[in-house]
C-alpha cells in the first residue's frame, strides 16, 4: 500500500478472502468460522435450550408448591364469599 497526494493506491495481488482470520475453513474435523467452530455454537444454543428447560421446571414446582399451599385457603374464601352474597340476597 502506498499513499499519494492523499490517495491510497493498493499494489499487488487482492489476497484471497478464506485467508483472513474470520475466513471459514472446511476440514474433514469440521467447519470453523475464525476462531470458533460451528459445533461449538450448536453446543451452546444446546445449552441455552437446556437452561431454558430447567427454568420452565423450575417455574412449573413452584406453581405447583404454591397452589398446593394456598390452594384450599383461597378455595375455602370464595366458599365463604358465596354464602355471604347468598345469604344477603345478592345471589
Amino acid at each position: 500500500m502506498s499513499h499519494t497526494d492523499g490517495r491510497v493506491s493498493v499494489t499487488g495481488t487482492r489476497p484471497s478472502p478464506f485467508s483472513l482470520s474470520t475466513a471459514i475453513d472446511i476440514t474433514r474435523e469440521g467447519i470453523t468460522m475464525g476462531d470458533r467452530s460451528l459445533e461449538t455454537a450448536a453446543d451452546q444454543r444446546g445449552a441455552s435450550a437446556t437452561e431454558y428447560g430447567l427454568l420452565v421446571i423450575f417455574i412449573a414446582i413452584a406453581i405447583t408448591v404454591g397452589v398446593g399451599l394456598f390452594g384450599g385457603a383461597v378455595n375455602d374464601l370464595f366458599d365463604r364469599l358465596v354464602t355471604d352474597l347468598q345469604g344477603a340476597g345478592v345471589l
